[in-house]
């Protein structure tokens, strides 16, 4: 998981979502703050200026903004990956049914914006497109990407090149709780693996 992901800003000069590759390291586009994996599940920092220092992601998080507030700083646009799931498929093993799965196909370049209550998605090359955030039944985050589900059906995974996954979960979970209220459908409970409200 690249760095940018843990840490939703600078824990030196607090830029939200500034955190940049820079080639073997990560860095902060905005104070030069350079960040590298270390032992022990450690991220090791070399501020400007200042000696190296070495600590847990979560102790590195006492020092950023609060995650609700970052999120709610910027809604985009923003560059984005775009994954599109096929139709449930069913997964067989021993000639019994284990279950139903998804296949995600390419990664599509795109765009992407909060826009009040949508979610806006403007493929590099494609109709762009508006996601009602009232109509999402699950924001489910993995390692690297965001998965969103809509009421029919439809299952994307979003990837962000220059981004922190974990804001956009926080981004697009604070729009859907707005979205879900307006809609008079109360308060959300979970995001994953189904939305569930109050």
């Amino acid at each position: 998981m690249p760095i940018r992901d843990a840490l939703w800003a600078c824990p030196f000069c607090h830029a939200i979502d500034s955190i940049r590759t820079a080639r073997r390291r990560e860095a902060c586009s905005r104070c030069g703050a350079t960040f590298e994996p270390g032992p022990r599940a450690t991220i090791v920092a070399h501020p400007s200026g200042a000696p190296a220092r070495a600590r847990s992601v979560e102790e590195w998080e006492g020092d950023l903004p609060a995650l609700d507030d970052a999120a709610a700083a910027g809604q985009g646009p923003v560059s984005a990956l775009v994954r599109r799931a096929s139709a449930p498929r069913p997964v067989h093993a021993e000639g019994g049914l284990l279950g139903w799965a998804e296949r995600f196909g390419p990664r599509i370049p795109a765009t992407l914006e909060i826009a009040g209550p949508f979610l806006r998605i403007q493929p590099g090359d494609g109709q762009p497109e508006e996601w009602p955030l009232a109509a999402l039944t699950a924001v489910q985050p993995s390692s690297s990407s965001v998965q969103l589900r809509r009421r029919d059906g439809v299952l994307i995974s979003l990837a962000f090149p220059d981004g922190s996954v974990r804001l956009w979960e926080a981004r697009l979970q604070l729009a859907v709780r707005s979205a879900y209220r307006t809609a008079g459908r109360g308060e959300i409970l979970e995001f994953h693996p189904t939305i569930r409200c109050r």
